[in-house]
C-alpha cells in the first residue's frame, strides 16, 4: 500500500498540479503556457508592502521561458484610462496569447502594475514608478535570466501612454501642468514636475529601454533621436500625429499599417485586435497585428537592437561647480564615450571610466556601445550652475499611519544647503498622486477626495481621512523664483476606524 501511494504521489507531483491530503491544488491561473519559472506580485519599490489593495500598483510578475538565458524581456503594461484595470486583466484573451507567444519566442515576460488615480492624473509619478520598475529588473537581471541590454515594452491604451512618456523622457525633462488655485494665488501659473526621481531607486541601474510598442501616446514633444525604437499603428492611407516630429528629429519610429476598412485613413488606432490584418516592412510582409509586432520585436529587440543610451547621475539640471557626474550604462559590458563641449562623440572621444567633474554651465554628450549591438545615438545632459537645492525631509518614504475619521497632521520641511541656510527662499509645497488637488478632466472642477491636503506655504499636511487605503503621493517643494523643484514620493497608510 505504501509503495503504491508513493508512486501515485510521484506521478501527480510531476504534473502542473500539486496534491495535498488527496485534494488537487490548481496552478495559478496567471501562469502562462511555456513558463518554466514564475514570480508573481513582486514589489518593485521598496517599503511599499501594506497588505491593502493599493499594493497592486507597485507589483509586477515575471515569467521565464525554457532554455538557456539570458533572454530579452518584454514588459506588458495594461490600460484603463489611468483610472481602472490592473495587470491581472492582461491574462485573458488575445493579450494572454501574445504573452505565451513571447515566451515561446524566447522572451522573459514581465506584467507590470502601475498607479491608478480616480481622475487619471499623477502622470509624472507613474513615470517615476515605471522607470523604477525597469531599474528593478536590471538590478535582479541575473535572477530573472534577463539580458539587461535588451529590455522592451508593449503598452495598451493608458499603458501605451505611460510607456511612451517614460521611454522618451531623459534627465532634465519636466512635465508642466497648471498650478491649482492655492499655488496660483502665489503667482505661479504652472508647475514643472520632473519626469524622473531626483534620487531614484536602484540609482546605479539604467532606466531606459531598447524598443517599445504602443498605441496611445503622450508628451510627443519629448521625442528625440536617442529614444528607443518605437512601433505604433495607423490605417491604410493614414498619417500618425507624431509623424512630423519624428521626421524632424530623426527618431526611429515605425508604423504598422492595418488594412481593414474600419481603419482606413486613421492616424491613431486604439488597442486594435491582435488578429487584425496588417502589412509591414514597406508592404513586403502581411499577416496579423500580432505577427507584425513579433517580427518587429525580433528585429529591434532580439536580433538587431541598438545599444541603450546611458543615463546620468545626478538626475537633475541644477548643480554646483565640482559636481561629479556618473554615466550609467544598461549593462556591464557596454562602453561609453563622451564629450564636454556639446559636440558629437566619435572614435577620438574619451571613454568613460570614472565620474566626470564638471564646472557648469556644461553640456555632456554621450554614446554607448554594446559589443553585439549598433551604437546608441548621442544623448545630451545639460547642467546649469546653481546653488544646491533645498531637499525635502523626511527622507523616509513611509509616513506615520492615520485612521479614518481622526484628524491627521504631518509637517514636511526642507533642508537648506549651508550657503543658503541664513537666507532661505519662500518655497511652495504641492502634492500629486492620490493626495493631489487637481482639475477633474470630466467636470473641470478642482477636487481632492482624500480628505487630506497640504498647506502650500508651510508644508503642513492635514485633514480628516475619509477612506482607508495606502495613499501613494508625491510632494514637491517649489522655488517660484528659480523654478527649481525638489520632489519625493511618500506612502501614507490610512487604517480603518
Amino acid at each position: 500500500m505504501w509503495k503504491s501511494f508513493s508512486l501515485l504521489t510521484i506521478l501527480l507531483l510531476s504534473s502542473s498540479a500539486t496534491v495535498l491530503f488527496g485534494q488537487t491544488e490548481a496552478p495559478d491561473p496567471r501562469q502562462l503556457e511555456g513558463a518554466v519559472e514564475t514570480h508573481f506580485d513582486l514589489f518593485y519599490l521598496p517599503d511599499r508592502e501594506t497588505g491593502m489593495k493599493e499594493d497592486r500598483f507597485v507589483q509586477l510578475d515575471v515569467q521565464i521561458p525554457a532554455g538557456d538565458g539570458p533572454f530579452p524581456a518584454i514588459i506588458f503594461l495594461h490600460g484603463g484610462g489611468g483610472e481602472r484595470g490592473n495587470k491581472n486583466g492582461l491574462y485573458r484573451g488575445q493579450i494572454r496569447t501574445a504573452m505565451e507567444r513571447a515566451l515561446d519566442s524566447g522572451y522573459v515576460v514581465v506584467n507590470l502594475g502601475h498607479m491608478l488615480n480616480h481622475t487619471g492624473h499623477g502622470a509624472s509619478q507613474r513615470s517615476w514608478d515605471v522607470r523604477s520598475a525597469i531599474r528593478f529588473l536590471r538590478h535582479r537581471a541575473s535572477q530573472f535570466q534577463i539580458d539587461p541590454a535588451r529590455i522592451g515594452a508593449w503598452g495598451f491604451s493608458a499603458g501605451g501612454t505611460i510607456i511612451t512618456t517614460t521611454a522618451m523622457a531623459t534627465a532634465g525633462d519636466v512635465r508642466e501642468h497648471p498650478a491649482p488655485p492655492e499655488i496660483a494665488a502665489s503667482g505661479l501659473a504652472t508647475i514643472e514636475a520632473p519626469y524622473d526621481d531626483p534620487r531614484p531607486e536602484y540609482e546605479t541601474e539604467n532606466g531606459r529601454l531598447t524598443a517599445i510598442v504602443a498605441d496611445s501616446w503622450s508628451d510627443r514633444g519629448l521625442l528625440t533621436k536617442d529614444d528607443p525604437a518605437i512601433l505604433t499603428y495607423i490605417g491604410t492611407g493614414g498619417r500618425h500625429k507624431t509623424a512630423d516630429i519624428a521626421e524632424s528629429t530623426g527618431a526611429d519610429i515605425h508604423y504598422l499599417e492595418l488594412t481593414g476598412e474600419d481603419f482606413a485613413g486613421k492616424g491613431y488606432i486604439h488597442v486594435p485586435p491582435l488578429d487584425s490584418e496588417a502589412v509591414w516592412d514597406e508592404g513586403n510582409a502581411t499577416g496579423t497585428v500580432e505577427d507584425a509586432v513579433f517580427a518587429w520585436l525580433d528585429k529591434k529587440l532580439k536580433n538587431q537592437p541598438r545599444t541603450v543610451p546611458p543615463e546620468a547621475r545626478p538626475n537633475r539640471r541644477w548643480v554646483t561647480p565640482g559636481t561629479e557626474v556618473h554615466l550609467i550604462p544598461a549593462s556591464e559590458d557596454t562602453a561609453i564615450i563622451y564629450t564636454l563641449d556639446g559636440s558629437e562623440p566619435d572614435t577620438t572621444s574619451p571613454r568613460y571610466t570614472e565620474p566626470i567633474v564638471i564646472d557648469p554651465p556644461m553640456t555632456i554628450r554621450a554614446k554607448a556601445k554594446h559589443p553585439d549591438q549598433d551604437a546608441s545615438e548621442a544623448v545630451t545632459f545639460e547642467y546649469v550652475k546653481a546653488s544646491n537645492p533645498a531637499r525635502l525631509v523626511p527622507k523616509t518614504e513611509r509616513l506615520p499611519p492615520g485612521k479614518v475619521g481622526e484628524p491627521y497632521e504631518f509637517q514636511f520641511e526642507v533642508q537648506w544647503p549651508r550657503e543658503m541656510a541664513a537666507t532661505p527662499s519662500a518655497l511652495l509645497f504641492h502634492t500629486t498622486g492620490h493626495l493631489m488637488t487637481e482639475r477633474d478632466r470630466r467636470s473641470g472642477e478642482w477636487q481632492n477626495d482624500s480628505g487630506l491636503s497640504i498647506e502650500p506655504r508651510t508644508g503642513l499636511l492635514s485633514g480628516t481621512p475619509e477612506a482607508a487605503g495606502a495613499y501613494t503621493f508625491q510632494v514637491q517643494a517649489i522655488d517660484p523664483k528659480s523654478g527649481q523643484v525638489d520632489a519625493r514620493d511618500y506612502l501614507l497608510v490610512i487604517e480603518r476606524e
